[in-house]
């Protein structure tokens, strides 16, 4: 294949990889270290390559980018490029124990999540071309990208000086509201979708589960940050009460992503893509608010819970990253 078809094709869905293989990274720190120190240099590696060829394919094919930024339905995949540098951030912080790096590439990733919140959305916000048909769980994505902004920028509050405790602590307080609002505006408009109009098929089928992001990160987010500061001490049983009420929604809607997942096998309608990196990150961050809400109240039925997300996790981004492997050798993924 030539490698200009091949680069005009490469899109951001790639670095879903990024963030599902993050994820295994993450959830399985506490259970399978081993698992998690082999894959999280191999991550960021694959992170750095994929950064190459975006910048490779933003210089080479400029107008291909600006008219995907402009289309109501991609340009809702871009924030997954921030989304996957944070992810590898907060493995360098978790796992590399590299404070300092782990901090440029959060500050990089917050400058683009709050710009591309803008950006974006504020392209659809002003374009006449949107319809509910455009409206997919993709439309998550920059959400997702902001109220990640908290989950990795929490463990920078503790240990800095005063003011700029207070400053990181407005930042990150901003990006979890953000957010946070933001996904349940779209929750509706989803529901709306999923109610009154045809449902995702294809491709996009898979991304269904990208749902069960937003409810992991945000009360992940708020346990992180009201751990970070000793004002919001006060508050830690009532966070800690909303966060388990947000990852009930979570299991929920879980067992709902699983139904309409399998209804969509059985009809045809669910092809192997980059999509399919979608049962990964999202199933990830969930597990990740299971392990802190273990960790807070000491229930073991938490933990248990968590562990087999985790092993569920590990299962599913062995498929997955089976798939795409083969997928790259035979060409079919690179194909426009």
């Amino acid at each position: 294949m030539p490698v200009s078809e091949a680069l005009r094709s490469f899109g951001p869905g790639w670095f879903g990889t990024v963030m599902g293989t993050g994820a295994v990274v993450l959830v399985a720190h506490p259970f399978f270290p081993g698992l998690s120190a082999v894959l999280h240099p191999l991550n960021a590696l694959l992170m750095a390559v994929l950064v190459g060829v975006w910048l490779w394919r933003c210089l080479r094919l400029p107008h291909a980018v600006a008219e995907a930024t402009a289309h109501p339905v991609q340009a809702n995949f871009y924030p997954m490029l921030y989304i996957a540098l944070m992810v590898v951030a907060n493995q360098f912080a978790v796992v590399g124990e590299q404070r300092g790096l782990a901090l440029v590439l959060w500050c990089v990733g917050t400058l683009l999540a709050f710009a591309f919140s803008y950006l974006l959305l504020g392209r659809l916000f002003r374009s006449e071309q949107v319809a509910l048909e455009h409206v997919t769980p993709a439309n998550y994505l920059p959400a997702v990208g902001l109220v990640l902004v908290p989950v990795v920028g929490a463990r920078f509050i503790e240990g800095a000086r005063e003011l700029e405790q207070q400053a990181l602590m407005v930042l990150n307080l901003m990006a979890l509201g953000t957010g946070a609002l933001m996904y349940v505006a779209l929750l509706s408009l989803t529901v709306h979708k999923y109610l009154l109009h045809r449902r995702v098929t294809g491709p996009l089928a898979a991304t269904v589960w990208i749902q069960l992001a937003p409810t992991g990160l945000v009360p992940l987010a708020a346990m992180k940050l009201v751990a970070a500061h000793p004002h919001w001490a006060g508050l830690a049983g009532a966070v800690e009460l909303g966060s388990a009420l947000v990852v009930g929604f979570g299991l929920w809607w879980l067992g709902m992503a699983l139904s309409l997942t399998v209804a969509a096998m059985r009809q045809g309608e669910l092809p192997f893509a980059l999509s399919w990196w979608a049962f990964t990150f999202p199933l990830g961050a969930l597990t990740l608010a299971l392990q802190a809400l273990a960790m807070s109240t000491g229930w073991a039925l938490f933990s248990a819970i968590a562990f087999g997300g985790c092993c569920v996790l590990v299962c599913a981004w062995s498929l997955v990253a089976l798939r795409t492997v083969h997928g790259v050798a035979t060409g079919a993924l690179l194909k426009a």
